[in-house]
């Protein structure tokens, strides 16, 4: 296989199988496989993008799988269709988590670890949430 053709396979897996045509992964970060349940304490806070890096409030941000970008309207597509756009605020569920978490098994994939600790480094953030419509 050539490696262009390797490239284009690993960039396809990366962005997971169910994501709808068109989607983009942008800045969003999300769980590589679905939990059997999700954090239940209430997230609040303004949707914001400081260096290519999601975040509510003061937080870094990961989403459920299947939750997409749509760079056009600078908005977070959650599995549920609604729509945060950055700048707005989100209002839903999930729970915080201390930047030394193992992300790796957290989240079920080494790249999307390094991505939620280089957006901790990038933004200083003391925290990171995971949020869910």
């Amino acid at each position: 296989m050539s490696l262009v053709g390797t490239a284009l396979l690993a960039l396809l897996a990366a962005r997971g199988a169910d994501a709808p045509e068109g989607a983009e992964a942008g800045p969003v970060i999300t769980v590589v496989e679905d939990w059997n349940a999700y954090p239940a304490a209430q997230v609040v806070g303004q949707l914001r993008e400081r260096e290519g890096c999601l975040l509510i409030g003061g937080s870094v941000v990961f989403w459920p799988q299947g939750t997409t970008w749509d760079g056009a309207a600078r908005a977070v597509v959650q599995v549920d269709g609604s729509r945060v756009v950055v700048g707005e605020r989100f209002d839903g569920g999930g729970g915080w988590y201390d930047p030394a978490t193992d992300f790796a098994d957290l989240l079920g994939s080494s790249e999307a670890a390094r991505r939620v600790a280089t957006c901790v480094d990038e933004t200083a953030a003391g925290s990171v949430v995971v949020a869910t419509p």
